[in-house]
């Protein structure tokens, strides 16, 4: 059976501020083709990392969102975390930082989630409310 899903949308946080992005393709694209002018598999090993890299920001996620967890899906990785696996979240300008469960800030940074949502933010809220308690501080990572 399917799990009920809340809210489901993509988002393309590149298209928020594309003379950044423009800026940040354009880096992107001159480093393998200068690393591809030495070796062509050194061209495209960079241009794997940086896909991985900065494939949330510059390229469209999906985000989805059920009664059990939140499944991100993007060219460079498919990612699904149940509520159970953040202790908190904390809403931002752009979007929602969901805080993961750790006994170190790596642990915590390395499964933390950054829910780009420009136009979903009041729905996505009114779920974490429900299935979350928020936090007051700041940020453990700057966005």
């Amino acid at each position: 059976m399917a799990e009920k899903i809340l809210l489901k949308w993509t988002v393309w946080p590149a298209k928020q501020q594309p003379a950044r992005a423009i800026f940040a393709y354009f880096v992107i694209v001159a480093c393998v083709v200068f690393a591809s002018q030495t070796n062509i598999v050194l061209g495209i090993g960079m241009m794997i990392a940086f896909v991985v890299s900065v494939g949330e920001i510059l390229l469209p996620s999906q985000y989805i969102v059920t009664e059990d967890n939140i499944a991100v899906r993007s060219v460079a990785k498919v990612t699904t975390k149940k509520w159970a696996d953040f202790s908190t979240w904390q809403s931002l300008s752009n979007g929602c930082l969901l805080v993961g469960k750790g006994s170190r800030p790596f642990f915590v940074k390395r499964r933390s989630i950054m829910v780009y949502c420009f136009d979903k933010q009041d729905p996505l809220q009114n779920i974490l409310q429900q299935k979350l308690p928020p936090t007051n501080h700041e940020p453990t990572r700057s966005q």
